[in-house]
C-alpha cells in the first residue's frame, strides 16, 4: 500500500491514479504490436498461410513459436504478425 500525507485528499489521490493510467494508456499502443489469428484449415502449411500473409515461413513460424519445419494440426490458431 502507497502511504500518502494526512493533507492530502483522497479526490488528489484519485486524480494522480487517473493520470497515471491516463499515461500507461496513451504510451501502450506505441510499443504494441497488431496481429491477426488464423485458425488452421485441413491441408494448411506453415509455406501455405505465410505466403497468402506476405511472410516469410521464418517469420510466421517465429511468431508462434514453431520451427518453420512444424506440422500443423486443423483446427490450431496461429498468430499472424503484422
Amino acid at each position: 500500500m502507497v502511504s500518502t500525507p494526512r493533507w492530502e485528499t483522497l479526490a488528489a489521490v484519485q486524480s494522480r491514479i487517473i493520470s497515471v493510467a491516463t499515461a500507461v494508456m496513451l504510451i501502450a499502443p506505441a510499443g504494441a504490436s497488431a496481429s491477426v489469428s488464423h485458425v488452421v484449415a485441413a491441408g494448411e502449411s506453415l509455406s501455405s498461410i505465410a505466403a497468402s500473409d506476405g511472410l516469410s515461413v521464418e517469420q510466421l513460424a517465429g511468431a508462434n513459436g514453431l520451427s518453420p519445419e512444424a506440422l500443423l494440426l486443423e483446427g490450431s490458431t496461429l498468430t499472424i504478425p503484422s
